[in-house]
Parts: structure tokens; sequence; C-alpha cells
């Protein structure tokens, strides 16, 4: 059993070093980080994980919204950035209690691209990755 333990772990490690080796994070605002090591461009989207962090309020919301006993401080998503039609889209979450315990997880198999709004949150990340 230890040893499936640990080929988990080192599978996880290969196909996440940003989020298992510690992420250099690039703040591109108040509550908004990215993973320049992360950034894939591809013919159609920049692919790149983006740090959210939140404040009381969001995390209580988020908190009640997983039914968890910990408050989620931050969360690490891997974002698809369509630049031409400045658009986005979700891939994966990973949401954290502040100390670092993982509280959601998951994958989106279907992909919903949806606007960047002029001064949304997101809106730095994707001028970021984009220019």
């Amino acid at each position: 059993m230890r040893s499936l333990s640990s080929i988990a772990i080192g599978l996880c490690l290969l196909a996440c070093p940003a989020l298992s080796l510690g992420a250099s994070w690039k703040q591109l605002s108040a509550d908004m980080f990215i993973d320049p090591a992360s950034v894939i461009r591809s013919r159609d989207a920049v692919h790149a994980n983006v740090k959210y962090t939140y404040d009381a309020e969001d995390g209580a919301r988020l908190q009640k919204t997983f039914k968890s006993k910990a408050r989620p401080q931050h969360s690490v998503q891997r974002k698809n950035f369509y630049c031409n039609t400045r658009m986005v889209s979700t891939t994966s979450y990973t949401y954290y209690a502040a100390d670092g315990t993982v509280i959601a997880t998951g994958t989106i198999q279907t992909q919903q691209k949806t606007d960047v709004q002029p001064g949304s949150r997101i809106e730095v990340v994707i001028d970021d990755v984009c220019k």
C-alpha cells in the first residue's frame, strides 16, 4: 500500500509541477496571481494557472457552497484564455484553507467560454497573458 501511495504522489508531482512544487506567483492585482511557469500558448488559446485569494465575505460564501468546516482562503484554477475573442474557460480548480488543506477539487469536462467583462477580476489576467 505504501508503494501505491508513493507512486500516486510521484505522478502528481510530474503531472502538476507548478502546484506541487510551489509555484512562483506573479501578482497582477490585490487578489489575482498567475504562475508564469504554467503558461502554455497553443494555436487557439493561452493556458495558465491562476490563483484567487478570497476576503472574509467571499470565503464565507464559498464555505457554505462547499459545506466545509474550513473557510477557503484561496483557489488555484487552470484557465484557458482566448485572446482573439477575449473569452475564458476553466479546466480545473482546487480550493484551499489557510493551513493548506484542500477543501474542494475538480475538473470541468465541458468547457464553457465566457466573455471577459471590462473591469472584472479576470481582466487583469487576460491582459497579462495575451500581451
